[in-house]
């Protein structure tokens, strides 16, 4: 995985939703999702 923060168990076995970062650009990640 290219993320240092990879979770055996979560980012391998579902894909993230997408969240909105900043207008235009959108991340798929576990962590940002929760904020």
């Amino acid at each position: 995985p290219r993320c240092p923060f990879f979770m055996k168990g979560v980012c391998d076995a579902r894909e993230p939703p997408l969240a909105e970062a900043e207008e235009g650009h959108q991340v798929a990640c576990w962590l940002y999702s929760k904020r």
